[in-house]
């Protein structure tokens, strides 16, 4: 059976796409059928059409674009691998919106009438996403891993419930979003990000193992760590090469909320990016960060809700969400590649 993607790909993605399914026909490749997607002969430039047109002739050589089909044995398995390849993209870059919609196959049959390709209604049904090869690639990379399949779709819900862009965190914007909302939803929400964020960590083995008979710290207030709780998550990060001296930012902005003030330790030095003012970023090792996560989770967004719940900031949630996309890349040895992506023409 075949099914429709809506997803326009390029020449090179397609090459790229084709080398990464090694001989696989799972995805094959058809031209445009809108005739709205249209790339220049060297592969750099591109021209979208807003409305499909029949009898469109494409400007001086180019090339049309061609939408991914799907070669499977019914619906279900065509969507699976989609959705997988949507949370690729989202790796390259999350947002909310690619996160909350809703990528679907439809079989493609004989009785179709293809006179609705050029109706606007139709049409815009179909789109050159970001980082569809990216995609592939993750998808390649977990197709047969059910405990990185489920990490993936942890963080895409995680993502689709609350997030903001990596854009709106970056540092030279300062504080762009408050710290505090007083809906309810939002607070419900917010704390399911989280757990769902963790909850992806824990598929991936990666939260730290301690108890009330081997506790997390030995000194809580000074942040001085069990030795055996420590050696334990450092080697098991070490497994998917982050290293004691590897460190991750932790966002904060503006006025210390109360979920900042009662974190207990309070890890991190002061990030390269604080500014004394608003941008208050510190610097974490990966045990004290994946720490602040399960603090979130357990005391402030599981269980029954309490006092604290409300003051749950985006940029808490961001923290989390961005932890798990660290993790993620490096246990799917894909972090090289994700940032090297725009600085040439992968060849995955």
């Amino acid at each position: 059976m075949t099914f429709r993607s809506y997803c326009i790909v390029s020449a090179n993605d397609e090459k790229i796409i084709c080398s990464l399914l090694q001989g696989n026909n799972i995805i094959t490749f058809s031209p445009d059928p809108t005739n709205r997607f249209w790339q220049n002969p060297d592969g750099i430039g591109t021209l979208t059409y807003r409305h499909g047109e029949k009898d469109r002739k494409p400007i001086t050589n180019d090339i049309k674009m061609c939408e991914v089909i799907f070669n499977t044995e019914d619906e279900e398995v065509a969507n699976r691998i989609l959705s997988t390849i949507q949370v690729g993209m989202l790796l390259a870059y999350p947002y909310p919106e690619g996160a909350q919609s809703y990528l679907k196959v439809d079989e493609i049959t004989q009785e179709f009438n293809e006179a609705i390709y050029f109706e606007d209604w139709y049409s815009q049904r179909f789109y050159k996403p970001e980082d569809f090869t990216f995609g592939v690639l993750v998808w390649t990379v977990a197709k047969n891993n059910p405990t990185l399949l489920y990490a993936l779709e942890k963080y895409k819900l995680s993502l689709a419930l609350e997030s903001i862009t990596p854009h709106s965190a970056q540092p030279k914007y300062g504080q762009i979003v408050s710290n505090y909302r007083a809906e309810y939803s939002y607070h419900t929400r917010a704390s399911f990000a989280i757990i769902s964020a963790f909850s992806s960590i824990e598929e991936m083995g990666l939260e730290i193992r301690s108890s009330s008979k081997k506790p997390r710290f030995i000194n809580k207030d000074t942040g001085m760590w069990n030795p055996l709780v420590y050696e334990d998550i450092s080697q098991r990060l070490a497994a998917i090469q982050i290293s004691s001296n590897d460190s991750i930012d932790w966002i904060y902005r503006g006025k210390p909320t109360p979920v900042e003030d009662k974190l207990n330790p309070y890890f991190g030095i002061d990030s390269e990016w604080v500014d004394g003012k608003t941008v208050r970023a510190k610097a974490l090792t990966y045990p004290e960060a994946i720490h602040n996560a399960s603090y979130l989770r357990n005391f402030i967004a599981a269980h029954k809700f309490n006092e604290l719940t409300e003051f749950i900031s985006p940029y808490d949630i961001f923290n989390v969400q961005s932890l798990v996309r660290m993790l993620i890349l490096k246990k799917m040895r894909l972090w090289d590649t994700i940032r090297q992506r725009h600085r040439c023409k992968l060849r995955y």
